[in-house]
């Protein structure tokens, strides 16, 4: 009984195995002078499209996967909560499908500088809630004056990390720019 049980488990992920593989296509976007960018499962894309009515839309979200004429992107929450992800589905935000021809502008967020540019924000603020428990221990500052320094800290760091990694659309079709779906 045990064989069994074991070997139907085995057979099981050979064959989620393959169906991933299947569906995990990337997508690489390849410009004029060969410059190219692969996104795959798991990276984020900021993208810049058309959206349903033709209005500008702007997205920075998780890519799911491609097809031959579009990508599909969302949320790749696949938790155990049911009702989290119901509710995810009912919004709209589980999954969506923008064609090639929409995509304006994109750029690539891959898993890397997302755990960079977290680790830099976790240090810089840590190091600057240090330094101010230091200051305002030594020069006796009131409330408030703590409070503005915070404030002015947090934004401060916010934008030299935005403007250090930025995660704005990068690259625009109309530069020359084309998409195709990759099998890998």
């Amino acid at each position: 009984m045990q064989k069994i049980v074991f070997f139907s488990c085995v057979f099981l992920m050979l064959l989620g195995g393959l169906f991933s593989n299947c569906i995990a296509q990337q997508v690489q976007f390849r410009n004029e002078q060969g410059y190219t960018i692969t996104i795959k499962h798991g990276d984020q894309i900021s993208l810049f499209y058309n959206g349903y009515l033709g209005q500008k839309q702007f997205s920075n979200v998780d890519f799911l996967y491609g097809t031959d004429s579009s990508i599909f992107v969302g949320n790749s929450y696949n938790g155990l909560n049911e009702k989290a992800a119901d509710y995810l589905l009912i919004r709209g935000l589980q999954q969506k499908e923008i064609l090639f021809k929409d995509i304006i502008a994109f750029r690539r967020i891959s898993l890397a500088r997302k755990t960079i540019k977290s680790t830099l924000n976790i240090m810089a603020y840590t190091g600057f809630a240090l330094a101010l428990s230091d200051i305002s221990a030594n020069e006796k500052l009131n409330y408030g004056q703590s409070l503005l320094y915070s404030l002015a800290g947090g934004i401060g760091i916010s934008l030299i990390m935005n403007l250090a990694l930025p995660e704005n659309p990068k690259y625009k079709m109309n530069e020359g720019w084309q998409v195709q779906t990759i099998n890998k």
